[in-house]
């Protein structure tokens, strides 16, 4: 009869601890749905990888791959997309940044990364964008404020940006 009730008490405990386990557990998959879901708006809240809405990059000085100058002054409204060759994602977004690229006159794409490594990004964005190289670190990626790749936004005339990647459209 003893073997019995400490098998019970045992069998309690450790119900017991499963269900302290399984609300541990479900408080924190509520935490995660909560930053996911981003104070309600359907949108992952997520921090920016680049400069936030409404705000324009600094002043920097640039030559893209064909040797021409850009700077600031120099943008123009149109679309800007940042690419890393030690980025996986990078390659897997180039696609779609290319067919957004086809549908505005006025695109910069900059490629950051040793210089052996950007040839083939290079290749693939001069079809629809002015190419730009970049270690990391380099001018346009510092005045855009780029945290992370890919990266792309829409800016207007004076360079203030519109929208970020999933507005664009």
């Amino acid at each position: 009869m003893q073997f019995v009730v400490a098998a019970l008490i045992l069998v309690g405990c450790v119900s017991l601890l499963n269900l302290a386990l399984t609300l541990a557990v479900i408080r924190r998959l509520r935490s995660h749905e909560e930053l996911i879901a981003g104070a309600g708006n359907g949108r992952p809240a997520l921090e920016p990888v680049l400069l936030a809405v409404g705000q324009a990059p600094a002043e920097f000085t640039a030559t893209d791959v064909d040797g021409e100058k850009l700077s600031r002054s120099d943008l123009g409204a149109g679309l800007v997309g940042f690419f890393s060759t030690t980025c996986p994602a990078c390659a897997q977004r180039l696609p779609f940044f290319t067919g957004l690229a086809e549908r505005h006159d006025n695109v910069v794409a900059v490629v950051v990364g040793e210089p052996g490594e950007t040839a083939e990004m290079i290749t693939t964005l001069r079809r629809v964008a002015r190419v730009f190289t970049e270690r990391h670190g380099g001018s346009l990626t510092t005045a855009f404020d780029v945290r992370g790749y890919p990266a792309t936004c829409r800016i207007d005339d004076a360079g203030t940006v519109l929208a970020h990647d999933v507005e664009i459209g």
